[in-house]
C-alpha cells in the first residue's frame, strides 16, 4: 500500500477528521505518485518543481517554486486560489 493508492488519501482526511476531499490540498514532487494520487482520490494537488522531477523540467536542483509564503496567515490564504 502506497502513493497513489487512494487508501492512503482516505487514511489521511481520516487522521485530520476532514469529510470531504475538497478541503484537501495534496503537495508532492511526484507526478506519477502524489499529484497521480490525489487527482484519483478528488483532492486538489500543487505540483513542487524542485523534487524528483526537477532535471526533466529543465531546473536546478531546488526547483523554481511558484508561489512562496512568508508565513502561516499568507499560507492560509492561498490556499484558496488553488481551486480557481
Amino acid at each position: 500500500m502506497g502513493k497513489p493508492d487512494k487508501i492512503i488519501y482516505k487514511s489521511a482526511m481520516e487522521m485530520a477528521s476532514v469529510v470531504d476531499a475538497s478541503d484537501c490540498v495534496a503537495i508532492g514532487d511526484s507526478l506519477h505518485r502524489d499529484i497521480k494520487g490525489a487527482n484519483a482520490s478528488g483532492i486538489a494537488s500543487a505540483f513542487i518543481t524542485g523534487g524528483i522531477h526537477a532535471a526533466e523540467l529543465g531546473l536546478g536542483k531546488f526547483g523554481c517554486p511558484l508561489y512562496k509564503t512568508r508565513d502561516e496567515n499568507e499560507h492560509k490564504a492561498f490556499l484558496p486560489t488553488l481551486r480557481q
